[in-house]
């Protein structure tokens, strides 16, 4: 399907707010186009709790998904907005689950296939002649956008699986979440042939490494109305930078939270 997608006040209205700049606002550009939206995925779901008479659920699903976003408005150095060509992202998603009633886990996992920003107009500007071979497409995106500080991993993998005991009253968990490197190879090469313009001003990437975080938990319900609740996320205190983060700071370490909940 396509939708359009209007700008915001925001962005139409936005201007340079450097000190060079603040006494000459940019005038709001109402000029934009609708940013249209075209999505489609197509996956296969199987249901195997069935055919074995103790799950309380067991399922499988993997989907393919494309999509792409033509005149794409996205947020540039000085907070001033852009409009670029189309934004096209492409993958693979994988969830499954099962559940006897005092075992439960889950699994699941994403393949990123394509994450690229294009415009002819940018490659044009950079590269007016077409003799180095510019791309027009930039994996993630321009340099000076928040999308290319947004490039996903290029996979990521997810499990959840825990026990119920005493009558179901007591619940064990464990989650663990692994993503991979970044992927900068496009990147790397483009600063090799010169084009560090391309990624001027806010944009490089941060080398964010391949990590692995466990979570446990715990859950004991007290009354029908009254849980009591104790976890820990990053287990092994693992020292680790947040994927699509635009801040290069570390994620939170070792964390013991406890708590009731309570239904009225």
């Amino acid at each position: 399907c396509a939708l359009p997608i209007f700008p915001s006040v925001y962005e139409v209205g936005s201007f340079y707010n450097d000190v060079a700049y603040v006494g000459m606002p940019k005038a709001p550009n109402f000029r934009f186009k609708p940013e249209r939206s075209r999505s489609w995925e197509i996956g296969y779901s199987f249901n195997f709790a069935p055919y074995w008479s103790r799950l309380r659920a067991g399922d499988m699903r993997l989907t393919y998904y494309r999509n792409r976003i033509q005149n794409v408005i996205e947020t540039t150095d000085y907070f001033r907005t852009v409009q670029y060509d189309r934004k096209d992202t492409a993958g693979l998603e994988w969830q499954s689950r099962i559940d006897t009633g005092r075992f439960f886990a889950a699994l699941g996992a994403t393949y990123r296939l394509k994450q690229q920003m294009c415009d002819r107009d940018t490659t044009a500007d950079l590269d007016p002649f077409h003799q180095f071979g510019l791309p027009e497409c930039i994996e993630g995106g321009y340099g000076s956008t928040r999308g290319y500080q947004a490039l996903q991993p290029k996979y990521s993998v997810n499990l959840d699986a825990g026990v119920r005991l005493l009558g179901e009253k007591l619940e064990l968990g464990l989650r663990g979440i692994y993503h991979s490197r970044v992927n900068t190879k496009q990147y790397d090469r483009l600063l090799e042939q010169g084009w560090g313009s391309v990624f001027n001003t806010t944009g490089k990437p941060h080398h964010w490494r391949a990590s692995l975080i466990w979570d446990v938990y715990g859950r004991y319900q007290l009354h029908k109305n009254l849980n009591v609740n104790l976890g820990i996320t990053n287990l092994t205190n693992r020292y680790y930078l947040d994927p699509m983060s635009n801040v290069a700071a570390p994620g939170p370490g070792r964390t013991v939270t406890f708590g009731l909940t309570a239904k009225f």
